[in-house]
C-alpha cells in the first residue's frame, strides 16, 4: 500500500509520544500515514564505564538493546491504538547520522520530533538534537514542544 506520508519519529525514552501523535493527527489525520519510530542509542557515549576490565561490554550492550527493543514494543502498542500504521527500529550510533541514513533508506517525507525544551545553560551545554537534525537534513522537521500550556484542540 502506498502511504500519503511517511513520518519519522525519533523516540527517546521515556518521552511522551502522545503529544507528537496528537500534532500529526491534527495536521494530517491518521489515515494513510506510515509512522516510523526510531530509537538510537550511542552506547559508547551514554554507557562508557571508567573500568570495563571486569564487565562484559558486549553482553551489556546486547542487554541494553534488548531492553530498548522491549520498551519500543510498548510504544508501538500504544501507537497502534490509533489509526496510524507503524514500523519501529532500535539501533545504535550517532543519532543525527542514524536519522539521516534512515530517512534516505525509507524515503521519509517528514520528521516529527519532540523537543526537550531545554533553556539557558543546559541548552548551551547539551545542545539540541532537533536543531542538529534541522541543520543537517533536507527533510522537513516538525518540532513539538513536550509540555504545552494549552492542550491541542481540533
Amino acid at each position: 500500500m502506498n502511504y500519503e506520508l511517511d513520518i519519522l519519529i525519533p523516540v527517546s525514552f521515556p518521552e511522551n509520544i502522545r503529544r507528537v501523535l496528537d500534532s500529526i493527527s491534527l495536521l494530517f489525520g491518521e489515515d494513510n500515514i506510515q509512522l516510523h519510530l526510531l530509537h538510537v542509542t550511542n552506547f559508547q557515549e551514554a554507557y562508557l564505564l571508567p573500568n570495563t576490565m571486569w564487565v562484559d561490554v558486549q553482553k551489556l550492550q546486547q542487554d541494553l538493546l534488548s531492553g530498548l527493543a522491549e520498551e519500543m514494543i510498548r510504544v508501538v502498542e500504544y501507537v497502534k491504538t490509533r489509526k496510524f500504521k507503524v514500523k519501529s527500529t532500535v539501533t545504535q550510533g550517532n543519532i543525527v547520522d542514524e536519522i539521516k541514513v534512515y530517512c534516505d533508506e525509507h524515503l521519509i517525507n517528514l520528521i516529527a520530533m519532540p523537543t526537550h525544551a531545554r533553556k539557558g545553560i543546559s541548552h548551551l551545554v547539551l545542545g539540541s538534537v532537533t536543531e542538529k537534525v534541522i541543520r543537517s537534513l533536507s527533510v522537513p522537521v516538525l518540532s513539538v514542544q513536550p509540555y504545552p500550556e494549552k492542550p491541542i484542540k481540533r
